[in-house]
């Protein structure tokens, strides 16, 4: 089994009226951490360098990042600088930029803000992003480096996020004995960090019936987000409450159209624990819609073509009928040019408990 794919967009401003910082050091430890790590396939680094305002909006429509990374200067005022059209020192106010996050809120996991005093960005950022890490005071450049060092070779070799700051704060202590430590902002409520398939996996039913209390409450107090619908309704989801599940995965979409998984989801929930070869014709073309849309807006996701993989294979060709192109065979062939995650396969096979042993040694990677 593989490990789940994250790209990496790594910004860097030095104005030419700020101090000189070692960010060319910092991208080299970084894309040495990973390039040694046990996943090393797994991560696609980007850096932009002299980073504008327009570079940020540019890079995270165009790449999609897991992962951002910001490395430059802060000032006291909660100021992040990156550069203006001729190299010198231009502001952006924590609001500003909070406002920016929000609108990739939907694939940006982590943001780090490998900068002085910019605890003050990483609060309002984390209104959006799952989690955020900043640093209150001023950042010497030995700690920045010695804390990239650490956090990308743990995620490089499969720590979670959480996991990975500490092995980053561990290696700032012992590079650079003193400095001040980076802080971590999380949003607990978030779907990436409570209803991720693995998680879910790991609950009894009386956890997840909590957790669901705990979503609830959120939609009570008015928190009628895309994002609250998707965690619950994955919850139902692992459940096996399908009918409820489909409600919260259709309200998802319609608070956010641009949701992948919001129509992966909806597709899992659409086959309600069925048999593949038992659906009705109307469901089978209402989950393949389902999915090829999730694919237009995300064809990064292993899961999204296993998923379609085995209706054409479990439904259409069972039942005699000509699915339309490409075929499961080309599905899968995309799925392991992808890096699958072993949640989201182990999800398929929950969801999908009467699946025929050949097609669910397809997307286990086995040969039988």
């Amino acid at each position: 089994m593989g490990f789940a794919r994250k790209k990496i967009v790594f910004f860097a401003a030095e104005p030419t009226d700020a101090a000189h910082l070692r960010l060319m050091e910092e991208v080299r430890e970084i894309q040495e951490g990973l390039r040694l790590s046990k996943h090393r396939g797994a991560f696609d680094f980007t850096p932009v360098l002299a980073v504008r305002t327009r570079d940020l909006q540019d890079a995270l429509q165009r790449e999609t990042p897991h992962i951002v990374h910001f490395s430059g200067h802060g000032v006291r005022s909660g100021e992040l600088l990156v550069e203006d059209l001729v190299g010198r020192a231009q502001p952006i106010a924590p609001a500003a930029l909070a406002n920016l996050f929000s609108l990739c809120a939907h694939h940006v996991e982590c943001v780090v803000l490998n900068a002085c005093y910019s605890e003050g960005q990483a609060k309002a950022i984390a209104d959006h992003i799952p989690y955020v890490i900043g640093t209150a005071a001023a950042l010497d450049d030995r700690a920045a480096v010695a804390f990239s060092i650490g956090f990308y070779r743990a995620l490089g070799n499969g720590s979670p996020i959480e996991t990975a700051f500490q092995w980053g704060s561990s290696q700032l202590q012992l590079d650079a004995p003193g400095e001040p430590l980076p802080t971590i902002k999380s949003r607990p409520s978030s779907l990436h960090v409570k209803t991720e398939a693995r998680t879910l996996a790991q609950m009894n039913r009386e956890q997840l019936s909590q957790l669901a209390q705990e979503y609830k409450r959120m939609l009570a107090e008015g928190c009628d987000e895309a994002e609250t619908h998707l965690g619950l309704g994955s919850i139902y989801l692992h459940l096996g409450l399908h009918d409820l599940a489909v409600q919260h995965f259709r309200r998802t979409i319609d608070l956010d159209p641009a949701l992948a998984d919001g129509y992966y989801l909806l597709a899992l929930a659409g086959l309600r624990g069925r048999s593949l070869k038992t659906l009705t014709l109307q469901d089978a073309r209402a989950i393949e819609r389902y999915l090829n849309t999730a694919l237009q807006i995300d064809d990064s996701r292993a899961q999204y073509y296993y998923l379609l993989a085995l209706l054409k294979e479990g439904y259409y060709a069972a039942n005699g009928l000509r699915p339309t192109a490409p075929g499961s065979t080309e599905l899968i062939g995309e799925a392991q040019r992808r890096v699958p995650d072993p949640g989201e396969v182990d999800r398929i096979l929950h969801v999908l408990p009467s699946l025929e042993p050949r097609l669910a040694a397809r997307i286990q990677g086995l040969n039988i």
